[in-house]
């Protein structure tokens, strides 16, 4: 077992991380073996596709869960980007290059929000964030007027925006571009986050923020970073699942 410990792939990855790891191989293995079909390319891009949403907004959110916060807008944000984008687009004629930017900024936007109502108002974090959470649900059912909303098909062209997640080659072959961006987004953002100034400080104020405050560390502004960029990757999350399931209700 020590040897295992010092094992230096083991330290590099983590022991937390390698358990999480190899029990997502077992659990994959064992549901494979019950059923063949299963264990197959396809399913596996399935997985993929339902994930990447879920992903986006874990990324974004551990930046305001190391500050000691909380962010319980995330998903409903992630619904009014794609809601609000997909209505201009469709409803308004706007280009699908402008819609997307749409679609993260609106995310970016309310990150701004809840980083002042937390940083400058003094709002608990879950107070602030519960507040925008139905802000922005109501929003996105007036602009759409409660109705449900459909991106641009493949066909389209401006359907572009489907190959930014999957791709589907002449023979039939699909391609999960969206796990490339997946983990392009998870690696910039944990070396943001562990190697950065602007992630450490948003470490040091969940580990202590008063000691944070005294050492001259600007609290606010890396607080309302943090929120900033649990918002953006929000956005980004909406057009993820916009891009995979289409339709928003």
């Amino acid at each position: 077992m020590e040897k295992l410990k010092n094992n230096p792939v083991v330290k590099a990855i983590g022991t937390q991380r390698l358990v999480a790891l190899l029990a997502l191989i077992v659990i994959y293995g064992v549901f494979g073996i019950m059923n063949p079909r299963f264990a197959t390319y396809n399913t596996m891009v399935n997985i993929f596709d339902a994930s990447y949403y879920i992903g986006f907004m874990a990324i974004g959110i551990c930046f305001v869960i190391a500050t000691g916060g909380i962010d319980l807008s995330i998903g409903t944000v992630l619904t009014m980007s794609g809601l609000v984008a997909g209505y201009l687009s469709v409803n308004k004629g706007f280009p699908m290059w402008l819609t997307i930017i749409i679609c993260i900024l609106i995310g970016m936007i309310f990150g701004v929000i809840n980083g002042l109502l937390v940083a400058k108002m003094g709002l608990p974090p879950f107070i602030a964030t519960l507040g925008t959470m139905m802000l922005s649900k109501g929003i996105g059912s007036i602009i759409t007027g409660a109705q449900s909303v459909t991106w641009k098909s493949g066909s389209d062209p401006e359907g572009w925006y489907r190959c930014l997640f999957k791709i589907k080659t002449a023979s039939g072959l699909l391609i999960p571009t969206g796990f490339v961006l997946l983990i392009a987004a998870a690696v910039i953002m944990a070396i943001v986050l562990n190697k950065t100034k602007t992630g450490r400080y948003i470490l040091s104020l969940g580990s202590n923020k008063e000691a944070t405050r005294l050492s001259g560390v600007n609290v606010d502004k890396y607080l309302i970073i943090a929120y900033i960029i649990s918002g953006t990757f929000a956005g980004i999350a909406g057009l993820a699942y916009s891009t995979i399931y289409s339709t928003l209700l």
